[in-house]
Protein backbone atom coordinates (compact mmCIF):
# COMPACT_ATOMS: atom_id res chain seq x y z
CA UNK A 1 0.00 0.00 0.00
CA UNK A 2 1.68 3.40 -1.38
CA UNK A 3 1.53 6.21 1.03
CA UNK A 4 0.60 9.94 0.15
CA UNK A 5 3.76 11.31 1.97
CA UNK A 6 2.20 12.60 5.07
CA UNK A 7 1.89 8.95 6.82
CA UNK A 8 -1.63 8.44 5.69
CA UNK A 9 -2.53 5.10 3.23
CA UNK A 10 -3.43 6.77 -0.30
CA UNK A 11 -7.02 4.65 -0.71
CA UNK A 12 -7.07 4.90 -4.15
CA UNK A 13 -7.40 8.97 -4.43
CA UNK A 14 -7.69 10.90 -7.57
CA UNK A 15 -7.10 14.50 -6.07
CA UNK A 16 -4.06 15.14 -4.64
CA UNK A 17 -3.89 15.63 -0.82
CA UNK A 18 -3.36 19.33 -1.59
CA UNK A 19 -6.45 19.73 -3.99
CA UNK A 20 -8.97 22.45 -3.35
CA UNK A 21 -12.04 21.53 -1.58
CA UNK A 22 -14.05 22.13 -4.79
CA UNK A 23 -12.92 19.02 -6.09
CA UNK A 24 -13.88 16.77 -3.03
CA UNK A 25 -17.59 16.08 -2.40
CA UNK A 26 -20.81 14.69 -3.56
CA UNK A 27 -20.42 15.79 -7.26
CA UNK A 28 -16.97 13.55 -7.73
CA UNK A 29 -18.42 10.80 -5.82
CA UNK A 30 -16.90 10.49 -2.61
CA UNK A 31 -18.48 12.46 0.87
CA UNK A 32 -17.20 16.13 1.68
CA UNK A 33 -14.84 16.56 3.84
CA UNK A 34 -15.45 16.28 7.91
CA UNK A 35 -15.17 19.73 8.37
CA UNK A 36 -17.10 20.77 5.34
CA UNK A 37 -20.46 18.63 6.25
CA UNK A 38 -23.66 20.07 8.05
CA UNK A 39 -24.46 19.29 11.32
CA UNK A 40 -27.15 16.91 10.72
CA UNK A 41 -24.75 14.93 8.62
CA UNK A 42 -22.66 13.95 11.80
CA UNK A 43 -24.93 10.95 12.22
CA UNK A 44 -24.27 8.53 9.34
CA UNK A 45 -27.72 7.67 7.66
CA UNK A 46 -28.11 4.67 5.39
CA UNK A 47 -31.26 4.15 3.73
CA UNK A 48 -33.86 1.80 5.15
CA UNK A 49 -32.45 1.99 8.18
CA UNK A 50 -34.01 4.64 11.34
CA UNK A 51 -31.44 6.69 13.15
CA UNK A 52 -31.62 6.73 17.01
CA UNK A 53 -31.67 9.84 18.87
CA UNK A 54 -29.45 10.52 21.85
CA UNK A 55 -32.74 11.33 23.89
CA UNK A 56 -34.04 8.59 25.60
CA UNK A 57 -37.64 6.54 25.25
CA UNK A 58 -37.53 6.22 28.71
CA UNK A 59 -36.91 9.94 29.71
CA UNK A 60 -39.27 10.81 27.23
CA UNK A 61 -41.95 8.01 28.38
CA UNK A 62 -41.61 9.59 31.80
CA UNK A 63 -41.95 13.14 31.40
CA UNK A 64 -44.65 12.49 28.95
CA UNK A 65 -46.63 10.64 31.42
CA UNK A 66 -45.91 12.71 34.56
CA UNK A 67 -45.38 16.53 33.02
CA UNK A 68 -46.69 16.10 30.20
CA UNK A 69 -49.43 18.49 30.89
CA UNK A 70 -47.00 21.37 31.02
CA UNK A 71 -45.06 20.41 27.78
CA UNK A 72 -42.07 19.41 29.63
CA UNK A 73 -41.91 16.11 27.13
CA UNK A 74 -41.69 18.40 24.19
CA UNK A 75 -38.54 20.43 25.46
CA UNK A 76 -36.34 17.37 26.26
CA UNK A 77 -36.83 16.73 22.72
CA UNK A 78 -35.96 20.25 21.55
CA UNK A 79 -39.35 20.83 20.17
CA UNK A 80 -39.35 24.77 22.08
CA UNK A 81 -42.30 26.04 19.88
CA UNK A 82 -44.93 23.10 20.87
CA UNK A 83 -43.80 22.88 24.37
CA UNK A 84 -44.53 26.35 25.07
CA UNK A 85 -47.87 25.90 22.99
CA UNK A 86 -48.78 22.67 25.55
CA UNK A 87 -47.48 24.68 28.73
CA UNK A 88 -49.96 27.69 28.03
CA UNK A 89 -52.55 25.12 27.17
CA UNK A 90 -52.14 22.87 29.91
CA UNK A 91 -51.70 20.10 27.57
CA UNK A 92 -54.40 21.11 25.63
CA UNK A 93 -56.77 20.39 28.35
CA UNK A 94 -55.16 16.84 28.83
CA UNK A 95 -56.36 16.19 25.27
CA UNK A 96 -52.80 16.66 23.94
CA UNK A 97 -51.28 15.19 27.12
CA UNK A 98 -52.92 12.02 26.22
CA UNK A 99 -51.97 12.36 22.99
CA UNK A 100 -48.59 12.27 22.85
CA UNK A 101 -48.07 9.71 25.87
CA UNK A 102 -49.72 7.33 23.54
CA UNK A 103 -47.02 8.91 20.85
CA UNK A 104 -44.22 7.98 23.19
CA UNK A 105 -45.86 4.18 23.53
CA UNK A 106 -46.09 3.22 20.35
CA UNK A 107 -42.55 4.76 18.91
CA UNK A 108 -43.99 7.26 16.61
CA UNK A 109 -42.95 10.19 18.60
CA UNK A 110 -39.14 11.56 17.64
CA UNK A 111 -36.78 13.99 18.51
CA UNK A 112 -36.36 17.79 16.93
CA UNK A 113 -33.64 16.09 13.90
CA UNK A 114 -36.67 13.33 13.35
CA UNK A 115 -34.70 10.59 14.84
CA UNK A 116 -36.09 7.81 16.85
CA UNK A 117 -36.06 7.69 20.95
CA UNK A 118 -33.02 5.87 21.66
CA UNK A 119 -33.88 2.66 23.81
CA UNK A 120 -37.47 2.14 22.30
CA UNK A 121 -36.87 -1.41 21.07
CA UNK A 122 -35.61 -2.40 24.38
CA UNK A 123 -37.84 -0.56 26.98
CA UNK A 124 -41.32 -0.27 24.84
CA UNK A 125 -43.11 -3.77 26.55
CA UNK A 126 -42.33 -2.56 29.79
CA UNK A 127 -43.19 1.21 29.70
CA UNK A 128 -46.87 -0.68 28.13
CA UNK A 129 -46.93 -2.87 30.91
CA UNK A 130 -46.43 -0.32 33.66
CA UNK A 131 -48.71 2.26 32.08
CA UNK A 132 -51.31 -0.37 32.03
CA UNK A 133 -50.89 -1.37 35.27
CA UNK A 134 -50.38 1.72 36.99
CA UNK A 135 -53.74 2.94 35.69
CA UNK A 136 -55.62 -0.13 35.97
CA UNK A 137 -54.46 0.10 40.27
CA UNK A 138 -55.74 3.79 39.77
CA UNK A 139 -59.04 2.87 38.88
CA UNK A 140 -59.36 -0.16 41.22
CA UNK A 141 -57.77 1.84 44.15
CA UNK A 142 -60.28 4.96 43.59
CA UNK A 143 -61.23 5.56 46.81
CA UNK A 144 -65.78 5.89 46.47
CA UNK A 145 -68.61 5.79 48.47
CA UNK A 146 -70.15 2.82 46.86
CA UNK A 147 -72.64 4.10 44.66
CA UNK A 148 -69.85 5.32 42.30
CA UNK A 149 -69.34 8.84 43.37
CA UNK A 150 -65.62 9.74 44.29
CA UNK A 151 -64.81 10.36 47.67
CA UNK A 152 -61.58 12.77 47.29
CA UNK A 153 -62.48 16.00 45.55
CA UNK A 154 -61.05 17.47 42.59
CA UNK A 155 -59.29 13.44 41.50
CA UNK A 156 -60.02 12.59 37.80
CA UNK A 157 -62.93 9.88 37.75
CA UNK A 158 -62.14 6.54 36.08
CA UNK A 159 -58.28 7.27 37.55
CA UNK A 160 -54.32 7.85 36.29
CA UNK A 161 -51.57 8.35 38.42
CA UNK A 162 -53.17 11.08 40.13
CA UNK A 163 -56.02 8.69 41.39
CA UNK A 164 -53.53 6.18 42.52
CA UNK A 165 -51.55 8.40 44.59
CA UNK A 166 -54.62 9.72 46.17
CA UNK A 167 -56.32 6.28 46.86
CA UNK A 168 -52.66 4.96 48.32
CA UNK A 169 -52.72 8.34 50.27
CA UNK A 170 -56.18 7.92 51.36
CA UNK A 171 -55.94 4.26 52.29
CA UNK A 172 -53.22 5.02 54.47
CA UNK A 173 -55.37 7.51 56.22
CA UNK A 174 -58.10 5.34 56.95
CA UNK A 175 -55.98 2.77 58.85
Amino acid sequence: MSGTGDGSPDWGRANPPDAPLADAGPSRGYPAPPSRQPASAAIPHYPGRIRESEKSFVVTWLLAWLLGGFGIDRFYLGKTFSAVLKLVTFGGLGIWWLVDLVLVLVGAQRDVHGNQLRGYERYRVLAWVVTVLVTVAGWALQPSDGAGRDLIEGAPAGGGVVSLVAGAVAGSLAR
